[in-house]
């Protein structure tokens, strides 16, 4: 019955996967494995007439319900056609979602599938709730994209990440696209929300999705070792580093830590079903958000000297 919603999604599982992709198709499309064929075919085609299968299911059901004694079988059997056809919605989601995941797991390398295995039996429980509400392309791509990553890696989503899925809005999803694509290593300068086309909203936005912490963290500048209390300090960001001198200043500036916010466990996973973020581009971003501070006495990123503007007086 499976090859009915492999139709469906029309779809074919990468061979080195096909059996485990089976197997999760089983766990998550359930006792609508069951349904008669005839009324699965004809929902696949979108044939308009599905009488035969329809009343097939019915008889059925009347049937049932009149050895149980019901005395009006005929209004079970009409709620029955109900309840099917808002399963069939489910369902339908659900193998669009499977179809998603097939397609991702036809990129992933042969090291990827060689460690590829079924999910646990809780964790297919709480996606199968979850996914079938997936009603846009996008969620459902979304959604396979998950599942397939927990086929090739076992545990690397949480069910909670799940549910933050599952609840959240399209501009919500935009907005996390855009801020992800602009993080290294799972935070972001907090100042790139004053620019870039970043807001605090944006930011109040992520939190109460559950993606961003609600507090900040920083990166820590570091003085001297032979000299802690000097007035100077160097900033390592990746390949980026940038050294401070504010001897001249009265006081020490603000930024000589780079304030950052923080994604959540939920943000950081989620991240993974996205195109990873051009580290390169976001740590030239840093650099130019830094050149025109007075107290940066020089910026090399990969020891190479980034260009500073001329000093004011």
């Amino acid at each position: 019955m499976l090859e009915i919603f492999w139709g469906i999604v029309k779809v074919k599982a990468p061979a080195a996967a096909e059996s485990v992709l089976r197997i999760t198709g089983i766990k998550l499309l359930g006792a609508a494995l069951e349904w008669p064929e005839a009324w699965l075919k004809d929902k696949a085609q979108d044939i308009r007439d599905r009488t035969d299968a329809k009343s097939a299911f019915r008889t059925a059901l009347a049937k049932a319900a009149s050895e149980a004694a019901i005395a009006e079988p005929d209004r079970v059997a009409a709620m029955a056609d109900y309840l099917m056809e808002g399963a069939a919605a489910t369902v339908a989601n659900q193998a669009a979602v499977l179809g998603a995941a097939a397609h991702r797991l036809g990129e992933a390398t042969d090291d990827e599938l060689r460690t590829a295995e079924v999910p646990d039996d809780d964790w297919m429980a709480a996606f199968r709730r979850h996914s079938g509400e997936a009603y846009s392309s996008e969620l459902r791509d979304a959604f396979g994209r998950l599942l397939a990553g927990e086929i090739l890696k076992k545990g690397s989503f949480s069910r909670r990440t799940l549910r933050v899925l599952s609840e959240m809005d399209q501009q919500t999803a935009q907005v996390f696209q855009r801020v992800y694509a602009a993080t290294i290593d799972g935070w972001i300068p907090k100042d790139r929300f004053k620019s870039d086309g970043f807001g605090f909203a944006d930011l109040a936005l992520l939190r109460d999705a559950g993606l961003m912490n609600a507090g900040e963290g920083y990166l820590k500048t570091k003085p001297p070792a032979d000299n802690p209390e000097a007035k100077r300090a160097t900033l390592k960001v990746g390949t980026l580093e940038a050294a401070f001198d504010w001897s001249h200043m009265k006081f020490t500036p603000f930024i000589a830590d780079l304030e950052v916010v923080l994604l959540t466990d939920n943000g950081e996973e989620l991240g993974r079903i996205l195109p990873p973020p051009d580290i390169d581009a976001n740590t030239l971003a840093i650099a130019h958000d830094l050149q025109s501070e007075d107290f940066i006495v020089s910026i090399t990123i990969d020891g190479q000297p980034f260009p500073l503007p001329p000093k004011s007086g």
